[in-house]
């Protein structure tokens, strides 16, 4: 997989699963509206109602699959780093040029708006506190290493753990050049994850966030390593038939897929019988993946890493002037449910465009 750089459908992908996990699904956590009936035309509400249970409800491994992707992508620099081609500052550099800038604006949005929330509403937002080691953890990507809950900007867990997938893939690269058929060492982080995430325990690095992480970025490292050796009839058949197999379950088993063991019963049927078929579908099937990575999807993927960071941002800043002006946004409509995704991504392609660009091109040029 080495060979081809770039597959649009990942770019698609990513950001698909942004608009259904973030957008849609962020709304209804934060606008709490429950059950939509505003007299609305029937199948648009009974529309909007199937989006917003489904977007919060059914997409809790979809960040796993944003993990899988991402795995997948970096096995293109396992060989490189492991015969020494590459050096560990030369690998970040490239990662943090593209994960900081946004991730620092968001971040420092954030805290700001958790100042001034409390002055314009008389409460906190959400519980969330602007504290000065919180503060410190975030800027520095690591608020997630020690714990669950040390994150100010909640989607920004997921950067934070792939901060320290990377550090960790580039330490594996290295070791595998000791053994015979290194990749092989990308499966441990995949056996400790599932051991530590159902333990449950709050251990640093051992974590649940980091553990999802460990589960899907060397499951889509190992995915990409052994995709080429597996001849395209035989991808075909797997993918139909797990696919097949996994939409039944959503259909007839719900206490199989949804019960109390979210890692057993959501991530990994999700991984192994949804997401990583899709991945070999559509590297082995040109028009499968010209399909998937259309100039509509493969453009929202473009802007979804804008639309991800800044949508807890753009929830606060929208509350603060919410309150500070009297608007009383009418949250409740099912309009409104449409209307605030088509806001969101409006302004994360004008920040796409005037800020992560031209911020990119600056840090290329220094």
């Amino acid at each position: 997989m080495e060979s081809k750089d770039r597959i649009k459908s990942f770019d698609a992908f990513k950001g698909l699963i942004i608009l259904l996990v973030v957008t849609f699904g962020h709304y209804w956590q934060f606008t709490p509206a429950g059950y939509y009936a505003d007299g609305t035309s029937l199948f648009f509400t009974e529309l909007t109602n199937k989006v917003t249970q489904f977007s919060f409800s059914y997409t809790y491994s979809m960040m796993e699959f944003l993990l899988l992707l991402s795995g997948f992508q970096m096995f293109k620099y396992f060989s490189i780093i492991r015969d020494d081609q590459l050096g560990f500052f030369g690998f970040m550099k490239k990662r943090v040029k593209r994960l900081y800038p946004l991730y620092f604006l968001s971040t420092i949005a954030m805290v700001l708006g958790l100042m001034i929330y409390p002055l314009v509403a008389n409460e906190f937002w959400y519980e969330r506190r602007a504290e000065g080691y919180l503060i410190i953890k975030n800027l520095l990507m690591i608020q997630t290493w020690n714990t669950d809950s040390s994150t100010i900007n909640g989607p920004l867990w997921f950067v934070s753990v792939l901060a320290f997938c990377l550090i960790l893939f580039y330490v594996i690269s290295r070791l595998a050049s000791k053994v015979k058929d290194g990749l092989w060492l990308m499966g441990i982080p995949v056996v400790i994850g599932i051991a530590f995430f159902t333990s449950g325990l709050p251990w640093p690095l051992l974590n649940q966030s980091m553990c999802r992480g460990y589960i899907a970025f060397f499951l889509g490292v190992l995915v990409a390593g052994f995709a080429n050796k597996i001849k395209r009839k035989n991808a075909n058949i797997y993918s139909c038939i797990a696919i097949s197999c996994y939409i039944l379950l959503q259909v007839f088993g719900r206490k199989l897929i949804y019960d109390d063991t979210p890692l057993l019963s959501r991530s990994l049927p999700a991984l192994f019988m949804l997401y990583i078929p899709l991945i070999l579908l559509v590297i082995h099937n040109p028009v499968i993946d010209k399909i998937i990575g259309n100039k509509v999807f493969c453009g929202l993927g473009a802007i979804s890493y804008a639309l991800y960071t800044l949508n807890f941002p753009f929830y606060i800043w929208l509350e603060i002037y919410n309150r500070g002006a009297g608007v009383n946004i009418p949250y409740g409509k099912v309009y409104m449910y449409w209307i605030m995704p088509v806001i969101q991504i409006g302004l994360a392609v004008l920040i796409h465009f005037f800020i992560e660009k031209p911020i990119y091109k600056r840090i290329e040029k220094i």
